[in-house]
């Protein structure tokens, strides 16, 4: 039990120096370009698939 306690608390605190440091940051910012990134996507694909359903409304 107090093994896994001590990793659990090693654990923890590898997170705390994460969060602190630099590659939290960098980390941070890279999920968020790739949020936008599978935003513009998903709205891409879907004004496609929109132009798809028009064409074949006039066809």
């Amino acid at each position: 039990m107090k093994a896994n306690q001590s990793s659990s608390v090693s654990t923890l605190h590898w997170w705390i120096d994460f969060i602190q440091s630099d590659n939290h940051h960098q980390l941070h910012l890279m999920l968020c370009e790739q949020e936008q990134a599978y935003q513009f996507l998903a709205l891409t694909v879907n004004a496609l698939f929109i132009d798809c359903t028009e064409v074949r409304r006039n066809v």
